[in-house]
């Protein structure tokens, strides 16, 4: 009886040892692990490039995570299925980034008339128009911090996924 029931032991042990959710990693330098689905939960701790953690649940752009004996909320936005060290799947990636949102360059006519027709306008240039550079000035002082940011870029992916 007891020789059959080590191997059946062992066998459940392992299984339940296996049973967890995907392991992610942190793709940004730096990521903030929260207590609930919200900007505004208690921050728990914070995650360096490359940590790894276990996946448990999904809900509307955030993920909860598993990392070192916490359990906790992370932007998906963050995390990545390989680590950021792992060069052949950043080197695919890379190439169909590169792929997606690479320049074209102009041909050598569309670049010989684009500026033929600059340089009939260059005199006209601004007489029409009224020009605000203090308004331009004032734009480019803002600075967006990096919360301001996933929550514009979350709202934009929730608005995109509503039909």
């Amino acid at each position: 009886m007891h020789r059959y029931l080590w191997p059946v032991l062992f066998l459940l042990g392992s299984a339940v040892a296996t049973a967890s959710g995907p392991q992610l990693y942190v793709r940004s330098l730096q990521a903030t692990l929260w207590a609930a689905p919200s900007f505004q939960a208690d921050r728990m701790t914070l995650l360096s490039r490359g940590d790894a953690v276990e996946a448990l649940e999904e809900k509307e752009g955030w993920v909860s995570v598993r990392y070192a004996q916490q359990q906790g909320w992370m932007l998906k936005l963050m995390l990545a299925p390989t680590p950021p060290g792992d060069s052949k799947a950043s080197d695919q990636e890379a190439q169909e980034l590169l792929k997606q949102r690479a320049r074209r360059r102009p041909s050598a006519f569309s670049s010989t008339a684009a500026a033929r027709g600059l340089m009939d306008k260059e005199e006209t240039f601004g007489t029409e128009l009224k020009l605000d550079y203090q308004a331009v000035e004032k734009m480019e002082s803002w600075r967006v911090d990096e919360m301001q940011a996933m929550q514009f870029l979350i709202k934009g992916k929730n608005d995109e996924e509503k039909p």
